[in-house]
C-alpha cells in the first residue's frame, strides 16, 4: 500500500510529523472535484491506524485515475476516428486571430473566428471517404477542433460501447447532458458550396459521470472546436463554472445515440448512406477492440495498471488503431465503389 519516496514538503495525515511514505493507490492520481490528493504518513503505524477512515478516500482516489484513463483513451480514439471518416473537400480556410468580437446566442464573446469552405468533388475524387486534409491545419489542437465542429452527438454514437466497455466494472453513473455552453475561446462556422453557412450548434452534449464516492465529472470529448483545449475530464463544478450557460435536458446513456440513428432516416439517402458507413466501421472497431483486449489486455485490467506500464500499453492501444483505422477506412470506400455509390459533397 505504501511506497518511500524522498520528500521535504509533506506532513503525516495522522501525527503531522515530516512524512516520506505516501499511499501507493492515491499516488500522481488526479486532483479530485472534492480536492482531495495522495495521503502521506511518517510510518507504518500511522498507516494502520488511518486505514480505516482513508479507505474510501483511497477508492475515490483509484476511481478518479480509472475515469481520467479512460476519459484519454475514448478521446484520443474518436479524433482517430474522425479523422478516417472525413468525407468533404476544403477549398480553404479563413482564420482570423487575436481579440475578435462575435455574437453566439445573444452574447458577445472575444476570441478567435474560423470560416472552412467546403468545397464540390473533383473528378479524381472517387473515394467516398477522402483523406483528412490536415495540411490545412498545420497545428495538431487545430485539427482536433475542425474534427470535433459541430459532433458532440456523433461523439456519444460512436463511443458509447467503448465507454460502456472501459466502465462495465466500476459502480459510476453515466448521463448525457444537453446544455448551452458559454465562455468559447474560438468559433468555426462552415460554409457549403454556393457560399452556404451551416447554421451553428445551439445545444451541445457532454456526459456527467459520477463516482460512488459523489464525485462528478464531465467528459466532453468535443471541446476543441470552442478552443477548449486539454484533458476531455474534468470536475463538473469546474466544467460548471467555465463552460456550462444552461441544461436544456439529462438523459439516459444511449439516448442521443437511438435519437441521431432515427433522425438520420429522414435526411436524404446520402446522409443515409454517410450513417450507414459510419456504422460499419463502428462495428468492426468495435469487434477490433474485443479481439485487441484477448490478444493483449482487458480494458479492466488496463485502467488499473502502475502508470509506467498503463503509458505503456496504452500507447499501444492508440498506436494500434491509428494503423488499423485506414484499413477499414479503405473497405468503405471498396464497399462505395462496389455498390456503384456516388456521394455528393457533404460538410463534416
Amino acid at each position: 500500500m505504501d511506497v518511500k519516496e524522498k520528500s521535504d514538503h509533506h506532513k503525516c495525515s495522522v501525527c503531522f510529523k515530516d512524512a516520506d511514505m505516501v499511499c501507493k493507490a492515491c499516488k500522481g492520481t488526479p486532483d479530485g472535484a472534492k480536492g482531495i490528493t495522495a495521503i502521506y504518513y511518517c510510518s507504518a503505524t500511522c498507516q494502520k491506524q488511518d486505514w480505516k477512515p482513508h479507505k474510501p478516500k483511497c477508492k475515490a482516489s483509484k476511481d478518479r485515475q480509472i475515469l481520467y484513463r479512460a476519459g484519454h483513451i475514448v478521446q484520443r480514439l474518436f479524433v482517430t476516428f474522425c479523422r478516417n471518416t472525413w468525407n468533404s473537400p476544403i477549398d480553404k480556410v479563413e482564420s482570423i486571430w487575436g481579440q475578435v468580437m462575435w455574437v453566439y446566442l445573444g452574447r458577445l464573446y472575444i476570441g478567435e473566428i474560423w470560416k472552412i469552405y467546403h468545397g464540390h468533388r473533383t473528378p479524381d475524387m472517387k473515394d467516398y471517404l477522402l483523406p483528412f486534409p490536415a495540411a490545412k491545419f498545420p497545428v495538431a489542437a487545430h485539427q482536433e477542433a475542425v474534427l470535433a465542429q459541430g459532433g458532440c452527438r456523433t461523439a456519444m454514437f460512436l463511443v458509447d460501447d467503448l465507454i460502456k466497455g472501459l466502465l462495465k466494472d466500476t459502480d459510476f453513473q453515466i448521463r448525457e447532458i444537453c446544455l448551452r455552453i458559454k465562455n468559447p475561446r474560438m468559433m468555426i462556422t462552415s460554409i457549403r458550396p454556393g457560399n452556404i453557412p451551416v447554421p451553428i450548434p445551439a445545444r451541445h452534449s457532454v456526459y456527467q459521470i459520477t463516482l460512488s464516492s459523489g464525485e462528478s465529472y464531465a467528459l466532453d470529448l468535443t471541446a476543441a472546436q470552442y478552443g477548449w483545449y486539454g484533458p476531455a475530464t474534468m470536475p463538473w463544478t469546474t466544467f460548471l463554472e467555465d463552460r456550462l450557460d444552461t441544461i436544456l435536458e439529462t438523459r439516459k446513456m444511449g439516448e442521443t445515440a437511438k435519437e441521431l440513428a432515427a433522425e438520420v432516416q429522414g435526411l436524404g439517402s446520402d446522409r443515409i448512406y454517410n450513417h450507414n458507413a459510419i456504422q460499419f466501421m463502428k462495428n468492426d472497431f468495435n469487434l477490433g477492440l474485443a479481439e485487441w483486449q484477448q490478444h493483449n489486455i482487458t480494458f479492466k485490467a488496463l485502467l488499473r495498471l502502475p502508470e509506467n506500464h498503463y503509458e505503456r500499453e496504452q500507447k499501444w492501444l492508440l498506436e494500434f488503431w491509428e494503423m488499423a483505422m485506414p484499413q477499414l477506412r479503405a473497405e468503405v470506400n471498396e464497399r462505395s465503389e462496389a455498390a456503384g455509390y456516388v456521394p455528393e459533397t457533404l460538410s463534416h
